[in-house]
């Protein structure tokens, strides 16, 4: 939904991400957060961390976003659980030499390269999903 109805849907209280379009830059930045207060036909109104309220209007904004929950996120809770059964999947491979490779000797390495590859993934996989894209202008 990239219409701006949408944004006309969001609740009060919501966290929101707003890119101006260039040449509409605020306080020298280009990105605006904060709650949502009000949104019409023809503007948004957010209040800032500084607890100002802003009032943009619709032809300034290049994008608008909405803050996703953790919970929310289920692409990143995909990508994370698709990591880590690879990387379970994977480790057998990882000791060619053992009749068991869950055996006590090479568990804790298989630890060590799970905990390298999936806390970044992971961390990656959150970061990127906070907010989701209701707005974009066309």
């Amino acid at each position: 939904m990239d219409t701006w109805a949408s944004v006309r849907t969001i609740p009060a209280g919501v966290r929101i991400s707003i890119r101006l379009l260039d040449g509409e830059a605020r306080a020298g930045s280009r990105l605006l957060k904060g709650t949502l207060e009000s949104a019409d036909a023809e503007s948004v109104v957010l209040r800032t961390k500084d607890s100002g309220l802003e009032s943009v209007p619709r032809a300034a904004v290049r994008k608008l976003k909405v803050f996703q929950p953790v919970v929310k996120r289920t692409a990143a809770w995909f990508t994370t659980g698709s990591v880590t059964a690879f990387m379970l999947a994977g480790f057998p491979h990882l000791t060619p030499g053992s009749a068991n490779p869950w055996d006590r000797e090479h568990l804790p390495i298989f630890l060590a390269i799970s905990a390298a590859a999936a806390v970044p993934v992971a961390l990656i996989a959150f970061r990127a999903m906070r907010y989701r894209t209701v707005y974009r202008a066309g």
